[in-house]
């Protein structure tokens, strides 16, 4: 077994050429590597010298950690490499400046981790006061929040058993494409939107709000849904007899909280008589929505680019009924007073 060392572990240690036992004289450990490095990169900043490659990846994000072993041929280049990475120069990988250390055997490198986790947690720590009941609380992370999500959404296997099998396929198939999409980083599951698939063909927008927020309701009868947005996905090359797109099968729901979002998803989940046209052997399939940060932030700035124009209009409309003195007008807009002036020399001169 081998692990990661600090720069202090190495100092401690003396040559780096000495270390011996477990296959550890010619490992080295790299930090600070691109998420995206392959291995021929890394091959190349080390000029080939090297046997073995082995890039660590975090299980739970199933990504790349950044960090990597690697087995040298000669001792001579694993010396050589380490003082090359604390040179000024240094070595640099994707653009990135990584650093190297000899690798340790693991029950070493836990008295080295140990205070730079201490150093870790105080910089982001995870349990904080709640200002309003004053309990200690866990403050959750994207990734923990993706995991609590899924755990909303898988269905046990003693019902999981008694769906037909095209629900079945559609559910495992739906799965992994969600697991798929959130390797990548940037998405995350969304705790205020839902997917809905197995809608009936009959089913319109107006239709999905009254069967999300009876569901919602059913789940909590103490709740007040609200509903942001809604929409039946339509595919605009199979119409009906009266010429309009069909329903693909597929709406998202949107509502205003997380505690609305998570009733409507188990009261509808894979229920086996939900009504509003489904079947028992066509059961609804409530998921959360997966969400692009990039395209959220997007969205969000339109929406306040568009409140703003919204606002600045009424603001004009406000000032045209309401001009108010000639001191206010001057304070709400210097200019309008030259405009007005130019205006009254223009009516003088015709």
């Amino acid at each position: 077994s081998s692990s990661s060392s600090s720069s202090s572990s190495s100092r401690e240690n003396g040559d780096v050429g000495k270390i011996q036992g477990f296959g550890l004289e010619r490992c080295v450990f790299i930090r600070g590597l691109p998420k995206e490095a392959r291995e021929t990169q890394i091959r190349e900043a080390f000029s080939a010298r090297i046997d073995k490659v082995f890039i660590q990846y975090d299980q739970r994000k199933r990504a790349p950690r950044g960090s990597a072993f690697l087995y040298f041929r000669t001792e001579d280049a694993v010396r050589e490499a380490v003082n090359s990475s604390r040179s000024s120069s240094g070595i640099y990988i994707g653009g990135k400046r990584i650093k190297i250390d000899v690798a340790l055997k693991r029950d070493e490198a836990k008295d080295i981790e140990a205070p730079s986790a201490i150093k870790r947690e105080a910089k982001a720590p995870r349990i904080f006061v709640d200002p309003e009941s004053g309990k200690k609380k866990i403050r959750e992370t994207i990734p923990m929040r993706n995991d609590r999500l899924l755990k909303e959404m898988v269905v046990p296997n003693h019902k999981f058993r008694l769906m037909s099998e095209a629900d079945q396929q559609k559910r495992a198939y739906s799965m992994g494409d969600i697991q798929r999409k959130l390797l990548d980083t940037s998405r995350h599951l969304s705790d205020t939107r839902l997917i809905i698939r197995n809608l009936p063909r009959s089913m319109d927008t107006k239709g999905l709000k009254a069967l999300c927020v009876n569901a919602t309701r059913r789940w909590a009868p103490k709740s007040n849904p609200k509903i942001v947005h809604a929409k039946v996905l339509m595919d605009q090359n199979k119409l009906d007899d009266n010429g309009r797109a069909r329903s693909r099968g597929v709406g998202f729901v949107e509502f205003d909280g997380y505690a609305d979002t998570v009733a409507c998803l188990r009261c509808l989940n894979n229920h086996p008589n939900a009504g509003h046209g489904f079947s028992f052997t066509s059961r609804p399939i409530v998921e959360f929505a997966v969400e692009d940060s990039r395209k959220v932030a997007r969205r969000r700035r339109r929406v306040a680019e568009r409140r703003a124009r919204i606002e600045a209009v009424r603001q004009v409309r406000k000032e045209a009924k309401n001009p108010g003195t000639l001191q206010e007008r001057i304070e709400r807009r210097p200019e309008a007073l030259f405009e007005e002036m130019q205006e009254d020399m223009l009516r003088d001169r015709e």
